[in-house]
């Protein structure tokens, strides 16, 4: 969580949330207790209902924060003056440095959560916008369809429940530096520059 929305909210739910957050990354929501935040955040169980009614809502107020800082991120990186291929290289690493810090059950548990969407379709709405502008730029292939973009992209959610495709990469980022690798470079490889 970013220094900012840190300071929006009291210390002690910024306790919980940080804490939380950092437990549920490494071990899944599910295998989680309140008591084990509330121990590891040093607050009291009644502490924690005084911001949260139960876990669920914790790890949705985490998804929403999370989604509200990269909405921010995003419109800093959309308004620099720098080529499409650095905007996506370091969308690619905010996003990598996310997913390297979830294990395979946070995936597993927050796949399974019943999540408002709407905000990862306005950050995807956004993104398809940074490619129209980037094909009218001539930085990428003029061909592609925005909707095909937006389709590859729940494609590749659905791959995320595939557990026996997971089984095949170490962790999470793994599996999604794969998809990444795909998205941008396909299955072949580039022929040698010509002299």
């Amino acid at each position: 969580m970013t220094d900012s929305v840190a300071q929006k909210i009291p210390k002690k739910q910024q306790q919980i949330v940080t804490t939380a957050e950092e437990l549920f990354f490494r071990h899944g929501i599910k295998r989680i207790t309140i008591q084990e935040i509330c121990e590891k955040a040093g607050v009291s169980k009644m502490t924690f209902y005084k911001y949260f009614p139960d876990k669920i809502t914790l790890a949705k107020y985490i998804w929403h924060t999370r989604m509200e800082e990269a909405f921010a991120q995003f419109d800093e990186l959309d308004a620099l003056d720098i080529p499409f291929q650095e905007k996506f290289q370091r969308i690619f690493e905010f996003s990598e440095t996310l997913a390297s810090k979830m294990n395979t059950e946070f995936v597993k548990d927050f796949i399974a959560l019943d999540l408002d969407h709407l905000d990862q379709n306005r950050l995807m709405q956004r993104a398809v916008q940074m490619f129209i502008n980037a094909q009218q730029r001539g930085e990428i292939r003029p061909g592609i369809r925005p909707e095909f973009l937006l389709a590859m992209h729940d494609k590749s959610h659905e791959l995320a429940h595939d557990e026996e495709l997971l089984k095949l990469y170490p962790n999470y980022a793994a599996f999604y530096q794969e998809i990444f690798d795909f998205f941008c470079y396909g299955i072949l490889s580039r022929p040698p520059a010509r002299p």
